[in-house]
């Protein structure tokens, strides 16, 4: 039988439409399955804590020791493809101390890695957390890096202040903690890095030492930073320190320490509450777009008529979901379609909408909120 031009069209309009919500539905089946589940890890080297990481990633890590007095935990996820990486600390990073006159005539200079009482020092100027995300990102991680922007967060950083003033005081010292983060894209990946610097002193001309108290960040294809994120929270957030450990370590170093160790105790407790409140968020959205998911599933089983009818709304959250986006307007009623590697969106006084900290706060004076069409 010989079919009209007409007929023809429909007929290819309506398995075209078909296909599309059938390929839609199986690649959001897939990407919903893609949460990896958390099982326990070891410190293998000294049994020095443990937390979750994703089952059948590649794991490696451990404590890494610059000297008796440095000891760093670290841990290293990839997926078996190579395609995301997740890390929490670094074994290179050492303490570092400011440039000072007293010292240039015995050749400690800025850049320069030496021997100090305690162990190896680096000379370098106090870097805040945002600072050093951007530093250690460009050298360690990604030479080309396209920061897409950075964030001070200053109640993280207020938070920690707090939590270590007491101990500061002990000691007569200054202590300042500073944190930050930054989102950035290296080729065709997406990446997120954050720092927690600390800088101690006690008379102004005395010499300043910092820290570098928490490193953690990913590297993923950009369909897969929800994961990523994921993954880098569940990791901090559970990450526990063993009691028998701790103790052992500050009988090692109390001599020369002191109080600092509390104030490193009080820095990595207050992130780990934080990376806890961050966590609970995350999950919080791939609870909600897993039921994305399975509403765009159940979908494709209803009627035809309603297929059809819905298909622009389907095609939309597919296509967002896959292709890394998210849709949404501001309190004026103004829509428009952003990148969905952000958190959190805010409207800038100009009406530009831009990312803003992964804390929740406003990146500044001024700036309104902007509510996805659906978290």
């Amino acid at each position: 039988m010989k079919l009209s031009s007409k007929m023809c069209l429909t007929k290819l309009l309506v398995l075209a439409a078909v296909a599309a919500l059938y390929c839609g539905s199986m690649a959001a089946q897939s990407a919903g399955s893609g949460i990896p589940r958390m099982v326990n890890w070891q410190d293998p080297t000294e049994h020095a804590f443990t937390l979750q990481v994703p089952a059948g990633w590649q794991i490696s890590g451990g404590t890494h020791r610059n000297s008796p007095m440095d000891a760093r935990g670290y841990v290293y996820a990839t997926t078996p493809d190579g395609k995301i990486r997740v890390w929490v600390n670094d074994p290179n990073v050492l303490p570092r101390q400011e440039p000072n006159n007293l010292y240039f005539s015995i050749g400690w200079y800025e850049g320069r890695t030496v021997r100090g009482p305690g162990g190896p020092l680096f000379i370098e100027r106090f870097r805040t957390g945002t600072q050093f995300a951007q530093e250690f990102t460009q050298q360690r991680f990604c030479r080309n890096v396209r920061t897409l922007s950075g964030f001070d967060l200053h109640r993280e950083a207020q938070q920690m202040n707090a939590a270590i003033a007491p101990s500061a005081a002990r000691v007569g010292a200054q202590i300042l903690a500073s944190a930050g983060e930054i989102i950035y894209e290296c080729g065709e990946q997406s990446g997120y890095t954050m720092a927690v610097t600390l800088l101690a002193y006690g008379r102004p001309q005395s010499p300043r030492i910092w820290t570098i108290e928490k490193l953690a960040g990913y590297l993923s294809d950009k369909g897969s930073v929800d994961i990523a994120r994921y993954v880098l929270n569940t990791m901090m957030a559970s990450l526990k320190v063993d009691p028998k450990w701790q103790m052992q370590y500050e009988r090692q170093i109390r001599d020369t320490t002191g109080a600092l160790m509390a104030i490193s105790n009080q820095v990595t407790q207050q992130s780990m509450q934080l990376a806890q409140r961050s966590l609970e968020q995350n999950i919080r959205q791939v609870q909600q777009r897993q039921q994305q998911f399975d509403q765009i599933s159940q979908m494709r089983e209803s009627s035809f008529k309603r297929q059809m009818d819905s298909q622009d709304r389907i095609r939309q959250k597919w296509s967002d979901i896959t292709l890394g986006q998210i849709h949404g307007c501001d309190d004026n009623g103004t829509c428009s379609t952003q990148s969905n590697e952000y958190q959190y969106h805010w409207v800038s006084p100009n009406g530009t909408v831009v990312g803003g900290p992964s804390d929740g706060s406003s990146p500044g004076p001024g700036y309104r909120a902007w509510n996805p069409d659906y978290k």
